[in-house]
This record gives C-alpha cells, sequence and structure tokens, in this order.
C-alpha cells in the first residue's frame, strides 16, 4: 500500500548503509490511492480543472516514486540536517549516484 523512502545521512555508496531508519517519506504505492484519499472539492479540483497544485509538488512525487518503484530502484531522498540542501530522489545506477529534483513545468519554456 505505501513506499518507504529513507533519508540518506551521506551522499555516498553505498546507499543502503547510508540511510536513516528512523527518518522517512510515504508514498502510495499507486497513485490512485493518493486521489482517492481525497475529499469531493479536491477530487472535482483535478477531475475537471485538472489542478493538481493544491498539493504542493506530493502528487508529482509520489508518481515519480511509484515509477523508479516500478522500474526496480530503491529510491531514497536527502535533506540535510540542517535543511539547506534537500534532494527528492536519489538512487544508484550503476557505478553512479542520481539526484532527482521533481519539479512541474507549468507551461512555459525558458
Amino acid at each position: 500500500m505505501i513506499n518507504i523512502v529513507n533519508n540518506l545521512k551521506l551522499l555516498d555508496k553505498p546507499l543502503s548503509i547510508n540511510k536513516l531508519d528512523n527518518n522517512f517519506r510515504m508514498y502510495f504505492s499507486d497513485t490512485t490511492l493518493f486521489l482517492n484519499q481525497l475529499d469531493k472539492q479536491d477530487k472535482e479540483k483535478i477531475r475537471i480543472d485538472k489542478d493538481y497544485d493544491i498539493f504542493n509538488g506530493a502528487f508529482y512525487e509520489n508518481v515519480i516514486c511509484e515509477a523508479l518503484i516500478k522500474q526496480e530502484f530503491e529510491p531514497y531522498f536527502y535533506k540535510s540536517e540542517d535543511a539547506t540542501v534537500e534532494l527528492d530522489f536519489f538512487l544508484r545506477v550503476k557505478d553512479g549516484l542520481v539526484p532527482i529534483e521533481v519539479k512541474r513545468n507549468r507551461g512555459r519554456s525558458s
């Protein structure tokens, strides 16, 4: 029902020994479960207005987490103790480490 994504104490390999077991985020294993938890007004904002911004990125982070898990990655996140650095997801891919920051493009290109 949920996916647990642990915070990393260090951005170093192996990630599994650098995780903080008591510091984690939870994501729904299926984004439709996330949507099903919403009240009627929020569901209408999404269905009719296509307004996903009301969740401050939580919806998009859940979609990305779900996709990463389904691709058999084990995602982590990183937030420094002083909260000056934060990465939504951090993965090990072969011999490298890959940071992922989830942002929504509001239809504008730069």
